[in-house]
């Protein structure tokens, strides 16, 4: 009774499986099929930044599409800044493109914005109380299918909490660890730009 009680309620979970494949794996451009990622590159090389709404809004949601910045200069200095140094740079590469709201890019710049770890936290605080709610409410019901549904439908939502907020915090160390490095490069490839416009003229 108790096993045929669990198959049941794993049944009512099999139309949200996709969303939960959503839910613990952080799709980034790198993840992308090679060749989605060669469209990417080619639009990120060929794109500029539109003025007119209409095409801005088409720009949005081309990047996030490829899951990229919205800023079509910052994403071809990311994927440079990649190529330098492909295992070491990766994971600053991608928190770039995922931890969007973690920072600013103006003037050619990269700011990490300040006082936003309460976010993380309290998500992982809310994630563990999830969890040790769901797990004590299940040690202590009776016997029963929604004993189960409860456990399946607690569970993910505290380890979603828990994995989002370490997610969240890591790419947050990665981003403060290189952008120093990160901000130089970008000044060094716009002088040299610069420099070989100025031989063509």
């Amino acid at each position: 009774m108790e096993i045929a009680s669990l198959a049941s309620a794993v049944k009512l979970f099999n139309p949200v499986l996709p969303y939960l494949k959503k839910v613990f794996i952080f799709d980034t451009f790198f993840s992308m099929p090679d060749g989605k990622k060669a469209e990417a590159i080619n639009y990120i090389t060929t794109c500029t930044d539109e003025d007119d709404a209409l095409e801005k809004y088409k720009q949005e949601l081309k990047t996030l599409e490829y899951k990229i910045s919205q800023h079509i200069p910052l994403n071809n200095y990311i994927l440079r800044y990649y190529l330098l140094s492909r295992k070491k740079n990766e994971k600053f590469c991608k928190s770039l493109f995922v931890s969007k709201s973690f920072y600013e890019y103006k003037d050619s710049e990269v700011t990490i914005k300040n006082n936003i770890m309460w976010l993380p936290t309290l998500m992982f605080l809310i994630g563990i109380l999830v969890g040790y709610g769901t797990i004590t409410f299940w040690q202590n019901i009776e016997s029963s299918p929604l004993r189960w549904v409860y456990l399946l439908c607690g569970l993910p939502v505290s380890i979603q909490y828990i994995i989002y907020s370490s997610h969240m915090l890591f790419g947050y160390i990665q981003l403060r660890k290189h952008v120093n490095d990160f901000n130089l490069f970008i000044s060094i490839t716009r002088i040299k730009r610069a420099l070989l416009n100025n031989v063509f003229l």
